[in-house]
């Protein structure tokens, strides 16, 4: 097998194959046991021929095509092997002739990653602070959730649910026709289109409406962007919130109940801490990424991008055929093109390249490891969130190497994302306790000191 490397460009490399008649006898043998099997040769029972009868009868091609689908992986695994190249990724195989045989093997290099001066980097953390006022919003989510509809006999205010009969046309084209629509009637609703709400206000049921709006020029359906929409409205019926008094029977009949308003309030508070901590670690934990990021420098083959644009594009589609829509409506949706949508998933597939590639240089560069013993303990967490922890054990297929080694990374990426926490606290550790000292040197300036304190390291 004679293999021609060509130059390594964006961390990329081809490789040009020729395989000699010695090279090629395991893979003749092996098309040749497949199509014994499915010819008749006369003389011969079936599956009886020798291979030469048969590639003197069917030619030499005919014993190679059928082995085609495992001797381009197989040769192209050998020659990276020979050239002792480090692969990001799965190559592209191209077939470039079977007399003599040749292929062409792009290989997808380990992106070169330079993380630069990354124990300077700093990020503050913000104060989680919960007020009265956030439980007072909570408190009146909730009684919004326990409220009930009571009709009224007036004309339409905002906040309220109506029940209508509208019509909506284009010129000629009607785009909406309900009979006994509900809607319901908020400031800055977009359904069906932004102001109709605003229109709505005012009306006095079982009186007619006639109104226009402008349709945006970037609404999904481009037959009507930008036109102008003429609506026939009735209101058969309205009906407005009526929420309950916030007293201890509200908390006791809340959901699950509480023991009082006070206790309510109480577990409100604590819950809202709960959610903001969550929040504020995990604001801080993609800042120091952002932070990671901004100083690394990483380059990423394109075939590599170009396999994560795939698999970004086929999780896409599976996931409009399970919402049992056409991909042109879901665009339609979404208000963009196929092109645009693509320009997206590109940008979107970089990133995720570029971060977790340089956070796994950080394990490296950080001598990061995993145990077998933090690998079993998630399995075990895992099992303990399942519904049937017993079952969730018993799968053979948590023993596989896939397996571990799949858990073996998250582990990995998840150590290396807390440890770069780690360094950027310290960091505005250690430069807080440097400022201190050269205050304690003079102490006539503590104050306007103390306000550069404040914004050391940033």
């Amino acid at each position: 097998m004679k293999i021609t490397q060509e130059e390594v460009v964006n961390r990329q490399t081809v490789l040009l194959i020729e395989m000699d008649d010695e090279d090629l006898d395991p893979y003749l043998d092996r098309g040749y046991r497949k199509i014994v099997q499915r010819v008749n040769m006369p003389g011969f029972r079936k599956g009886k021929a020798p291979r030469s009868i048969i590639e003197r009868y069917l030619g030499r091609e005919s014993l190679l095509q059928e082995s085609i689908e495992y001797m381009l992986p197989d040769i192209s695994r050998r020659a990276v092997e020979a050239q002792e190249l480090e692969t990001s990724g799965m190559p592209r195989l191209e077939l470039e002739g079977l007399d003599p045989v040749k292929v062409k093997v792009t290989v997808p290099l380990v992106p070169e990653v330079d993380l630069g001066d990354y124990k300077t980097i700093r990020v503050e953390e913000t104060v989680v602070n919960i007020t009265d006022s956030d439980v007072d919003k909570r408190l009146e989510d909730m009684r919004t959730e326990a409220s009930t509809w009571v009709p009224v006999n007036r004309a339409v205010k905002m906040g309220d649910m109506v029940t209508m009969g509208v019509t909506g046309v284009v010129g000629d084209q009607t785009i909406i026709n309900q009979p006994d629509a509900i809607h319901s009637v908020e400031k800055g609703s977009v359904v069906p289109i932004p102001g109709f709400s605003e229109k709505l206000a005012g009306t006095n049921p079982d009186e007619p409406k006639t109104f226009t709006l402008a349709i945006t020029d970037d609404h999904p359906d481009k037959s009507v962007a930008g036109k102008e929409a003429q609506f026939d409205v009735i209101v058969s019926e309205i009906k407005e919130r009526e929420l309950p008094k916030l007293d201890d029977d509200f908390a006791k009949g809340f959901r699950e109940g509480y023991d009082s308003l006070k206790a309510m309030r109480q577990e409100i508070e604590s819950s809202l801490k709960s959610e903001a901590e969550t929040a504020q670690q995990t604001q801080y934990r993609e800042a120091t990424i952002d932070a990671l990021l901004a100083k690394a420098t990483v380059e990423i083959p394109p075939l590599l991008t170009e396999h994560e644009i795939e698999h970004m594009v086929e999780r896409r589609n599976q996931f409009v055929a399970s919402l049992k829509m056409e991909l042109s409506d879901y665009l339609k949706i979404t208000g963009k093109t196929d092109e645009e949508t693509l320009e997206e998933i590109r940008e979107n597939a970089t990133d995720r390249l570029r971060r977790s590639w340089a956070i796994s240089k950080l394990a490296e560069v950080e001598s990061l490891e995993v145990s077998q013993t933090e690998i079993d303990e998630r399995i075990q967490s895992l099992a303990n969130s399942s519904e049937d922890p017993s079952k969730f054990l018993e799968n053979p297929n948590l023993k596989s190497e896939e397996v571990s080694e799949s858990l073996r990374q998250s582990i990995l990426m998840e150590k290396a994302v807390n440890q770069l926490g780690e360094l950027a606290k310290k960091q505005e550790s250690d430069g807080t306790k440097k400022n201190k000292r050269t205050v304690k040197k003079k102490p006539k300036t503590r104050k306007s000191k103390g306000g550069d304190d404040a914004d050391a390291g940033t």
